[in-house]
């Protein structure tokens, strides 16, 4: 049964995905007897937010605004936070500062603009982020990966090599936006997510790290998807990287560009998460079998 609540009145595509990515009966079930805490929310929108705790079977209390600054004290009793990125009494010095350096697992809901400006505080693998207008199954799918998520899980440019237990997949493209999409997805099958913002570091970070897959943008600064691929099938050490290119078009000449050099697939913009997320596990499973 898909339940949807519409904020603002615009239709959202997260609720076509989340089914996708886990049953609606286990978010409901992850989210019972959780308890919510509500930093900043217009009356409107917190009683939107009520009954979709109210229906999962969670508590919730709405911090109210004098607390601006709230402490590691304040949020000791909750098991999860949400936060109104469009509050300024979050955004200067406040919730969502605090969070940025906390492991408490935190929705954060906010504008487009304002969740692109705010990236840092999302880099944490418990932090998720809703962009309005937002939906019931939204919240509850947003909800669910932040307490099914772990510190551990996501990796941005890391320093050293360490032992993996889980798929390891390298997302090259310069587009924030993107990024952070591929990131909340793969979080949800605990799958390990490193950063590459050009081509060069993709280059870099595939050679350093020897990732289960890498998901190459075409389009990308100092190099480009096509001259990334090239070199990486030229190295005998990364040849067999599994690798699936990003287009922004259906155009039959990158695609075809791209399997002459060597690419084992490819998705096209915008992509569903349900896409993506079989092509990348195909090929992961492939390479563990091989």
């Amino acid at each position: 049964m898909a339940v949807a609540m519409k904020i603002s009145g615009i239709d959202n595509e997260a609720e076509t995905l989340s089914p996708f990515l886990v049953p609606r009966d286990n978010l409901v079930e992850t989210l019972k007897g959780k308890r919510f805490a509500l930093f900043g929310f217009d009356p409107e929108e917190t009683q939107a937010l009520r009954g979709a705790i109210d229906f999962a079977g969670a508590r919730m209390h709405s911090i109210t605004d004098d607390v601006s600054h709230p402490s590691l004290t304040t949020l000791a009793p909750f098991d999860v936070c949400v936060v109104n990125l469009s509050s300024e009494a979050s955004k200067v010095g406040g919730a969502v500062d605090l969070l940025a350096i906390s492991r408490k697992p935190t929705v954060i809901v906010g504008e487009r603009d304002e969740v692109l400006n705010h990236a840092y505080a999302l880099a944490c693998p418990a932090h998720e982020f809703i962009i309005r207008p937002w939906t019931r199954e939204d919240f509850f799918l947003r909800a669910f990966m932040t307490l099914r998520n772990t510190p551990s899980t996501v990796v941005d440019q890391p320093r050293s090599i360490a032992v993996r237990t889980e798929p390891t997949i390298i997302v090259a493209d310069d587009d924030r936006t993107t990024v952070m999409m591929v990131q909340s997805i793969l979080r949800t099958w605990k799958i390990n997510c490193v950063v590459a913002h050009n081509g060069k570091e993709a280059l870099e970070q595939t050679r350093k790290i020897k990732p289960d897959a890498l998901l190459l943008d075409v389009s990308m600064p100092d190099m480009d998807g096509f001259q990334v691929l090239a070199a990486l099938r030229a190295d005998p050490l990364t040849r067999a990287t599994p690798i699936v290119m990003l287009t922004a078009a259906q155009s039959e000449s990158e695609i075809v560009r791209g399997f002459d050099l060597g690419v084992d697939d490819y998705i096209t913009k915008p992509f569903r998460a349900h896409e993506m997320l079989a092509r990348l596990k195909r090929l992961v499973r492939t390479r563990e079998a091989a």
